[in-house]
């Protein structure tokens, strides 16, 4: 589940969090996991790049000497500037509250107009794409390949994609 999505989930279910900003929850976050990856495509807004981050400086330095020969040197991670730069207002605007409240609810609309329709989909809605039902939507396509997945992300853009 994206980050923001996890935040705002938190925010509005746990006792004493109504008031602490989505911000603040995403700090208290990763300030006691071991590590975290990130996708930038979901929760930075770009279209390339993301994040590994850890606290132990001995596991640390043994993901930068993998990163260089797959990725790049740590210092860019294989990014052009102007990726940096867009992951970096990215996710400065998507702990935004007022963001955070439209494309979470733009998410939930589009998957209650699906339900509306027949359309089965897995619930809760997530915070960046509607998950189909796939066993319900397709059940016949599953008895006959096993590289089909139980569910299939669709995704607001332009129009619906299939992820």
């Amino acid at each position: 589940m994206p980050i923001r999505r996890e935040c705002h989930v938190h925010q509005d279910a746990r006792a004493g969090y109504e008031n602490v900003s989505v911000r603040d929850i995403a700090h208290e976050m990763f300030s006691l996991a071991d590590g975290a990856t990130m996708s930038a495509k979901k929760d930075g807004m770009v279209n390339t790049g993301g994040f590994l981050a850890m606290h132990d400086g001995v596991l640390a330095e043994r993901a930068r000497t993998v990163l260089i020969v797959t990725e790049g040197f740590p210092t860019y991670g294989g990014l052009a500037r102007r990726d940096l730069e867009a992951m970096a207002q990215g996710l400065e605007e998507v702990l935004e509250e007022d963001y955070l409240r439209y494309r979470l609810r733009s998410v939930e609309y589009f998957g209650d107009k699906l339900r509306a329709a027949g359309v089965p989909i897995l619930e809760p809605t997530g915070g960046h794409a509607v998950y189909l039902d796939a066993k319900r939507f397709a059940p016949h396509l599953l008895h006959h390949s096993s590289r089909v997945k139980p569910s299939v992300a669709l995704s607001i853009s332009k129009g619906a994609s299939v992820a």
